[in-house]
């Protein structure tokens, strides 16, 4: 019964997560998704917080460049 509830509960937060951070961030979710496995591939388990936070400085850093 825990196990089922673990892979029930796991299963919906790998759905919602980057569907949600992704409104707030205002980018797409799969590209939200991409940074948490690169996040998890580059930084290990702070890799969930810290690949959307550099998907978002990168974001804004590359804005500034653009700007005039």
């Amino acid at each position: 019964v825990l196990a089922t509830l673990f892979l029930a509960a796991n299963t919906a937060r790998e759905l919602l997560e980057p569907k949600l951070l992704g409104k707030k961030l205002g980018v797409f979710p799969i590209v939200i998704a991409a940074a948490v496995y690169v996040g998890i591939y580059l930084y290990g388990v702070a890799g969930v917080i810290l690949g959307p936070l550099t998907l978002l400085i990168i974001s804004e850093w590359a804005r500034e460049l653009d700007e005039p």
